[in-house]
């Protein structure tokens, strides 16, 4: 969960309740799924969707409070390759994040897992192999979130396909975990 739902479930979740918090959820996820508007609840959902190219969307939604018109919230959700779908700013009386930097997760290294090392393996000859595949590695990632945006998630098919390129690695002793870094980016940029 990023640290913009965190901030607007909280903030959602103070003015309202967690009931309605469950409501809205379920709300948010049917527009961004059926792409269309929806009721549940107390609640009613209006989407419209600004197309930047072929892969990359921003998703509005608003919610409106049927029974006060004057309760409305306003969210956007970025969709891109790589990102997946994040929200990137929201709007709940007054409340917004529309200042704050947008922040996404980004894969910048892998180190070695030495708790996953196996015994038969020199530990010099396992980080000789992990710097010489690391640029392969990370293009094996690359190549997954591109398929799984793409294919909305991943399908078994792509999935399996992935898991053997990465038992490959495995099979040899090879265990590694991912590095991350916050890096603020523009959703304007296409």
């Amino acid at each position: 969960m990023s640290d913009q739902t965190k901030d607007f479930n909280e903030d959602f979740t103070e003015k309202y309740s967690a009931s309605d918090l469950e409501i809205v959820d379920a709300l948010i996820l049917m527009a961004l799924e059926d792409d269309k508007d929806s009721s549940k609840g107390n609640w009613e959902s209006s989407l419209s969707r600004e197309k930047h190219d072929a892969l990359n969307y921003t998703y509005h939604i608003s919610l409106n409070k049927i029974d006060d018109e004057d309760d409305m919230v306003e969210l956007s959700f970025y969709t891109g390759v790589d990102v997946g779908c994040e929200l990137v700013d929201y709007s709940l009386g007054g409340l917004s994040l529309a200042d704050k930097p947008n922040m996404q997760r980004v894969l910048v290294d892998l180190k070695l897992d030495w708790s996953r090392i196996r015994s038969n393996v020199d530990p010099k000859i396992a980080q000789y192999m992990l710097d010489g595949s690391k640029a392969d590695i990370l293009e094996i990632y690359s190549k997954q979130g591109y398929d799984n945006y793409v294919t909305g998630g991943g399908t078994s098919k792509t999935n399996s396909h992935y898991k053997d390129k990465f038992d490959n690695y495995h099979n040899r002793g090879l265990f590694w975990t991912c590095v991350y870094e916050e890096q603020e980016f523009d959703r304007n940029i296409c």
